[in-house]
């Protein structure tokens, strides 16, 4: 074997001791020359993006603190799943020392759930990329202490299919009281909510989602494709 080949084959270790910005996209736990690199204890920004199992498995020891966080789960299928989701979860969003923005983006279908075993005491923005219950995200809100921004994209009626119908007949006194409901407990100041990704939002779930909204007196911005709501004078 040569010298150039025995230097190939040496092992090294990268070392980023100044590193600021961390952004791995698709990570995959098999890249070793990351896992063994050298970072910074605290890192500034980091942006993590793949399936539950494999954000469990990255090196989240080799740091004492976060400024701005962001983790994506792209992936996340059967009970086991689930389980490790919850656990990493709320170990991320409740335990890690973040001083900045706290964001998760959840791009797998969210219909089942379940904001009782949530605990997300850090996390500033949620995005919530697949199928999601209007009450899901009702029950969710007073679990997010910090929450100020919250995304949907694909809202799904718990209650059955929509009866467009139901929107030629609208008018304001349609909708449900609100005025004996409490004010949820909530710090989030933006939502935007659409309806498979963009379509508008109508029928008996229009009437629930102006419901939650009214409930949300932290809201200064809030935004969802509808005809209705133009309607409406708050």
């Amino acid at each position: 074997m040569n010298n150039g080949d025995s230097e190939l084959n040496h092992n090294f270790q990268i070392a980023l001791p100044a590193l600021e910005y961390l952004g791995l996209d698709n990570w995959n736990s098999d890249v070793k020359e990351i896992s063994t690199a050298l970072f910074p204890a605290y890192m500034a920004n980091i942006y993590i993006l793949r399936s539950i199992q494999a954000i469990q498995s990255f090196f989240w020891h080799k740091f004492n603190g976060f400024g701005n966080f962001k983790i994506g789960i792209t992936s996340c299928y059967g009970v086991t799943d689930m389980e490790t989701f919850y656990e990493t979860a709320n170990r991320f969003f409740n335990c890690l020392c973040i001083d900045g923005k706290a964001a998760l983006y959840l791009d797998f279908d969210c219909y089942d759930l379940d904001a009782d075993r949530i605990n997300w005491t850090n996390i500033t923005l949620l995005i919530l990329g697949d199928y999601i219950k209007i009450e899901t995200i009702a029950a969710l809100l007073p679990r997010l202490p910090s929450l100020t921004n919250l995304k949907a994209r694909n809202l799904l009626d718990s209650e059955g299919p929509y009866d467009f119908g139901a929107l030629d007949q609208f008018t304001p006194s349609n909708l449900p009281s609100v005025s004996t409901a409490a004010p949820l407990s909530t710090s989030v100041k933006s939502i935007k909510l659409k309806y498979n990704e963009g379509d508008y939002i109508c029928g008996p779930l229009e009437y629930r989602v102006l419901q939650l909204i009214l409930l949300v007196p932290s809201l200064k911005f809030y935004l969802y494709h509808t005809t209705v709501l133009k309607a409406l004078s708050f």
